[in-house]
């Protein structure tokens, strides 16, 4: 081999481990940017507004990517997660849908009605109050200054669902507006019993709930004295 042909071989080799040098340091670059991006979950965003109470169909849905510490912790993720459910509150278009957002279906028997009223998330539920959950309904009526009266307007209501608490403005004893936390509370109720519900909702100064265990005695209705519709007092 002569010293030109020597030159070429060590040219050549020189040049192999060049390209070698090079394809590891691209190698090493590709693989630092890639552990710097983030991590993706695909989530479903809402394409356009839900009602309370309604279903949340794939349809109206959405699949995006976004950075997996960035998704809610209980971001619906399968399609799955829709079967059975409904939303627990009026729902915006754009969000990412979670899990807290719904609610079960209400199942209510025949001849029931799905009647849904605010209550106040402090001392109506505070938090006890489940779908499937059994409750007194009372009511606080005020004919006049003297004739005020509380009572049981329905026993054993079947709760069906339960919404997400919200600010609402009150007015208040001095004439003031005041921020009060209310929730809807959905209850599978016979019509005259929502008949009353509608009555108490309307006109009572308050209604309350109040969670009881299955069975138990029956408790007296509201007295007839108190401002209510024909049959509310029987």
């Amino acid at each position: 081999m002569n010293p030109r042909q020597r030159r070429g071989v060590v040219l050549l080799v020189l040049g192999g481990a060049g390209a070698v040098l090079v394809f590891v340091a691209i190698a090493s670059y590709v693989a630092q940017v890639q552990a710097s991006l983030p991590t993706m979950a695909r989530v479903y965003r809402l394409a356009d507004k839900v009602p309370a109470f309604n279903e949340v169909t794939i349809g109206i849905l959405e699949e995006v990517e976004i950075p997996e510490e960035a998704a809610p912790p209980s971001a619906v993720l399968s399609e799955g997660e829709l079967e059975g459910v409904v939303a627990a509150t009026d729902l915006a278009p754009g969000s990412i849908l979670q899990n807290d957002m719904l609610v079960p279906a209400a199942g209510i028997r025949s001849g029931q009605r799905e009647i849904a009223i605010l209550v106040s998330a402090e001392t109506g539920v505070a938090g006890r109050i489940t779908p499937g959950s059994q409750v007194d309904i009372y009511a606080t009526f005020e004919k006049d200054v003297d004739t005020r009266c509380a009572g049981l307007l329905i026993p054993r209501a079947q709760v069906v669902a339960v919404g997400v608490a919200k600010a609402q403005a009150v007015p208040g004893r001095a004439g003031d507006i005041l921020q009060e936390e209310v929730l809807p509370v959905t209850f599978a109720l016979s019509p005259e019993s929502s008949r009353k519900l509608v009555y108490a909702e309307s006109f009572a100064n308050e209604v309350r709930l109040a969670l009881r265990p299955p069975g138990g005695p029956r408790e007296r209705r509201l007295p007839s004295r108190c401002t209510q519709p024909q049959g509310v007092g029987s």
